[in-house]
């Protein structure tokens, strides 16, 4: 199978770090968040349990953050602009699932959410009814296909060396391609045709997630641990009492105009997941 392909002719890069720090100490960014999809059981957390918690916006974001606030024991609660959930941007994502990356913390999530799209069953009881999510005999599962990944570079940035080492250290393994023929044997004959790329770096078991599956099963989730989702609910203010944030002020409704109601819901927390909407509710 094809890998997806990411081409970049010039990469900055900036480590969140001491310029002194060690490899081994940077290692720890990522190696104590590692924890394996096998034990990903459902754990109360005194700080969410019994809380109520507002999460605006029904895209991939939203939902996930939901669906693990409620294994924590919130009580959760989805307003989404729109008729369905995931229908928005989460609708026309790619789904690369790419954990060769420069930021420490994004990378730990990456590898934990590849941990979760390769091997759902490990949360299947909490992920909600729905087709098996078992593994094919291909190696994919329900959630994600196994494609690998090439990122191709026109130069060489030594700072992903550091990133490779820390994901070598939890088992991940990324080789690293320093000839054009190393790359080239890596595609079709013919794909890279032109490709001025010096440098490459490849994940043999990068993953394309299929979002729509994936909000599918987050929502089954969501209503299965007692939260609630509502669709046509637009949430136009954070609702602030006394200096101190209290809900949220939405319309509710199909339509426009009279057709909508407008209301205030109460929680504990409010978290903004509405991507490039959630400036503008912030502010």
């Amino acid at each position: 199978m094809q890998p997806h392909i990411a081409m970049m002719a010039r990469l900055r890069l900036a480590w969140p770090c001491d310029a002194g720090q060690s490899v081994s100490a940077k290692r720890h960014d990522l190696t104590h968040q590692r924890r394996p999809a096998a034990a990903m059981k459902r754990q109360s957390n005194d700080r969410t349990s019994g809380a109520k918690v507002i999460v605006v916006g029904g895209g991939i974001a939203g939902l996930a953050t939901a669906f693990h606030l409620a294994r924590g024991g919130a009580n959760v609660e989805v307003l989404e602009a729109g008729a369905f959930v995931g229908a928005e941007a989460s609708a026309h994502n790619a789904g690369m699932v790419r954990r060769l990356g420069d930021d420490p913390v994004e990378r730990a999530l990456a590898v934990r959410t590849h941990a979760f799209l390769s091997a759902p069953d490990a949360v299947s009881d909490d992920f909600g009814k729905g087709p098996a999510p078992s593994n094919d005999r291909n190696g994919h599962s329900a959630l994600a296909r196994r494609t690998g990944a090439l990122l191709l570079l026109g130069h060489e940035p030594m700072r992903l060396h550091d990133a490779a080492a820390h994901l070598r250290a939890v088992g991940v393994d990324v080789e690293f391609l320093d000839t054009t023929s190393a790359i080239s044997a890596k595609v079709a004959s013919g794909v890279l045709d032109g490709c001025t790329a010096r440098v490459g770096w490849y994940d043999a078991d990068a993953l394309i997630a299929d979002s729509a599956a994936l909000c599918a099963g987050l929502r089954r989730g969501i209503l299965r641990m007692g939260g609630s989702i509502e669709t046509n609910a637009r949430v136009h203010r954070l609702h602030v009492v006394g200096g101190r944030l209290v809900g949220v002020d939405v319309d509710v409704g199909a339509g426009a105009g009279a057709g909508r109601t407008a209301a205030t819901r109460f929680a504990d927390a409010v978290v903004l997941a509405t991507g490039a909407w959630s400036a503008a509710l912030a502010a």
